[in-house]
């Protein structure tokens, strides 16, 4: 008997055994897998018919089994989305579902035009980022950035100019591409760094044809 017992009390006790899980914990689970269930087919049929534009998470409109903020206890979890002040400092993005912007795109087709033929080429190239995110500024950190390319035979320097461009440039410019590469983001504008790159390249070239 004393033995049955030991083993019987090692069996409750051992940890490969799987816990138990309640009636309403069943429930619950079961809600919440219908819920993602119902967001997902309402994605597919196109959910933009119901968010219109981006907007913070309203439970009324789709409930979803999430949870955001700071728990009171370890042990305890975030509060749930209904009420959820938290959640409505983030806007999201649940409206831009592939048949809304399958409809966008295919407005600006009728606005485009193909690219002239005739423009000739430009040896200077200039790339710049615009960022579309949700945050507290609508300016993005690295929206500033500017970078310039240019191929140094596409310059007006001579053979002796060239060599004299390439020892000044440095790491900025590449042998194996041949190109020159400038980057401006120290301004707090895209237009201050685009006129400060083209500054640079200005001073190496007039640096480059001196003798």
């Amino acid at each position: 008997m004393a033995a049955y017992s030991l083993q019987t009390r090692n069996a409750m006790t051992s940890p490969s055994r799987k816990p138990r899980i309640d009636r309403k914990t069943m429930q619950r689970i079961d809600r919440n897998r219908q819920k993602l269930e119902t967001l997902r087919a309402a994605y597919e049929d196109d959910l933009s018919q119901i968010l219109t534009t981006s907007n913070v998470y309203n439970a009324a409109l789709f409930d979803l089994p999430i949870r955001m903020g700071r728990p009171i206890k370890p042990e305890v979890l975030p509060p749930r989305a209904a009420g959820n002040i938290e959640l409505l400092k983030i806007p999201n993005f649940f409206h831009l579902t592939p048949q809304k912007v399958r409809r966008d795109t295919d407005a600006l087709k009728a606005l485009c035009n193909a690219w002239p033929s005739k423009i000739k080429r430009r040896p200077i190239r200039i790339y710049s980022r615009n960022y579309l995110y949700a945050g507290p500024s609508v300016a993005h950190p690295k929206s500033h950035f500017v970078k310039l390319e240019v191929n140094i035979n596409d310059l007006p320097l001579n053979e002796s100019a060239r060599k004299r461009l390439m020892a000044l440039a440095g790491n900025y410019y590449d042998a194996e591409t041949n190109l020159l590469t400038l980057v401006g983001n120290k301004c707090p504008t895209r237009k201050q760094n685009r006129e400060y790159v083209m500054y640079l390249l200005t001073a190496l070239i007039l640096e480059s044809k001196k003798c």
